[in-house]
């Protein structure tokens, strides 16, 4: 069903409200699109309370275009992969962008995340909205893919007949997830997209941006922030609620739903 669906007049909106000219698809306009998109967090808020409040056993409450972008410019919310990747993918096909999904691989269970792939001048780029990703990244089977995100450096190598992910920072380097450059058909994506209402920590409050140089990352009620200086771990309190530039009755209301 995905793949027939269009969201055209969303996209042009999401254009227009950063002021993205429209041109021949290229690489200037390629890292406008994903530097305007990175304003959207990732966040399982909405999720939650989707979940919670209209999910049945035959219908999952999938977040599509539209809502994800009103809810951010009126709440401030964002969305996981799934909706963030499928926003995006809307995006740049209205852009002209020749792109398609792939699932991610992580430590905890197969087909656990997703991003996109485009094919941009015999080039293919991993843009990735669910990991905050605000560059196309090259992808290349010869050698390592390196991008300096200030407070780590994210690292793509071919290994093994697959891509795998990793971020080194000053203490360690760290496997994030595993994915295969071969596309995936939306009705699979939409199959593990349905299927992620039922994983482990679905109800596991997640909120995670990048402001300045650093990330802000929530999980339940833990506050870590990475700078190029270090991280720092703290308890989330109300004053830290108030300054994530999201509604904060969402917030509340996602927690309510976990206790």
């Amino acid at each position: 069903m995905l793949d027939s669906l269009s969201f055209k007049p969303t996209a042009d909106t999401f254009l227009n409200h950063f002021k993205i000219a429209a041109r021949k698809p290229d690489q200037v306009l390629l890292e406008q699109i994903t530097k305007a998109y990175s304003h959207l967090p990732y966040e399982n808020l909405t999720k939650i309370i989707a979940h919670k409040e209209h999910n049945t056993l035959t219908t999952r409450p999938l977040r599509f275009p539209p809502q994800v972008w009103d809810d951010f410019l009126s709440k401030g919310t964002g969305g996981t992969c799934f909706a963030l990747t499928y926003f995006l993918y809307h995006i740049l096909h209205t852009s002209g962008f020749i792109s398609y999904p792939v699932m991610g691989h992580r430590t905890y269970g197969n087909n656990t995340h997703c991003a996109l792939i485009v094919l941009l001048d015999k080039q293919a780029y991993l843009v990735d909205p669910g990991f905050l990703l605000n560059h196309p990244l090259p992808l290349s089977k010869l050698e390592i893919t390196r991008h300096n995100q200030g407070f780590n450096t994210l690292e793509i190598a071919w290994s093994e007949n697959i891509f795998k992910v990793h971020t080194v920072d000053k203490l360690k380097t760290k496997f994030r997830y595993a994915f295969s450059d071969t596309p995936t058909v939306w009705d699979e994506f939409e199959k593990h997209w349905n299927d992620s209402f039922s994983w482990k920590g679905m109800d596991d409050i997640v909120i995670t941006f990048k402001k300045d140089e650093k990330q802000i990352y929530i999980h339940r009620d833990k506050l870590l922030i990475l700078s190029p200086d270090g991280q720092s771990n703290a308890k989330l309190t109300e004053a830290d609620i108030e300054t994530l530039g999201i509604d904060k009755m969402i917030v509340k209301k996602a927690f309510s739903h976990t206790m």
